[in-house]
């Protein structure tokens, strides 16, 4: 089993293109037979996340790249000075938001800015996601009120021969109860598993085994939808 080192700043998971840099792989764990044939499958995994564990940002070596700030926001979706999701956005080396905040990334992955709190990445998301799990969700008065809200997107079903419908168009609504595009509306009790791919496009999967798939010509911060909806059916007792 091997580690690889500055794999995420060679092609993080918002940006497009590759930046040029090192890459170190060295030796992480070596199981034989009988070690592997003692252990549960879960205790097989927990060792196997343990020893392909990587921080990014120890002795980070340069990667550089013309853009290396763009998209960004597909990561950083909640801004730590005015508390607004969404409003970051993203061009070459610099990002900002609407409040005045501005910042830079190096090509060592370090957030530069007069009023960034944050120096990695890891640590921005770090506090987003404790903002929402324990000063947004901590307030929810259980009256299914708005927690998101993006423009302009469709929801398209997928079918099992990969045929893609759209269901219907208008902004993407999350709430405590439900996710809804337009019209039509799932319930979050309802959803088995959610994820992303490329750029922040949100899939959903059923309990009926339904899929579906949000997406639009704006980007929107669908990390931001998934952290929700899981720590909603997570608090409700579900997936």
């Amino acid at each position: 089993m091997i580690r690889i080192h500055g794999g995420f700043l060679t092609t993080p998971r918002w940006g497009k293109g590759i930046r040029k840099g090192r890459i170190r792989i060295e030796k992480a764990a070596e199981y034989s037979k009988e070690e592997i044939a003692s252990m549960s499958e879960e205790e097989f995994y927990e060792h196997i996340i343990k020893d392909l564990a990587v921080d990014a940002y120890e002795n980070p070596s340069a990667h550089k790249g013309k853009r290396p700030a763009e998209n960004i926001e597909l990561q950083l979706y909640l801004c730590p000075s005015c508390k607004e999701f969404g409003t970051i956005r993203s061009k070459k080396k610099e990002f900002f938001c609407n409040c005045g905040l501005r910042g830079t990334i190096d090509e060592y992955g370090m957030l530069k800015g007069e009023k960034i709190p944050y120096r990695t990445v890891t640590e921005w998301d770090f506090w987003q996601r404790d903002y929402i799990d324990n000063t947004i969700l901590t307030d929810l008065t259980g009256n299914g009120e708005e927690l998101l809200r993006s423009p302009s997107l469709a929801i398209h079903r997928i079918e099992k021969d990969h045929k893609d419908e759209v269901l219907s168009s208008g902004d993407l609504v999350l709430t405590a109860d439900e996710i809804s595009v337009g019209e039509v509306s799932v319930p979050l009790t309802e959803i088995s598993d959610v994820s992303i791919y490329a750029y922040g496009i949100l899939l959903i999967a059923t309990k009926d085994g339904k899929y579906y798939e949000i997406k639009g010509k704006h980007k929107y911060p669908g990390e931001a939808y998934l952290i929700f909806i899981k720590k909603l059916n997570s608090n409700k007792g579900g997936k």
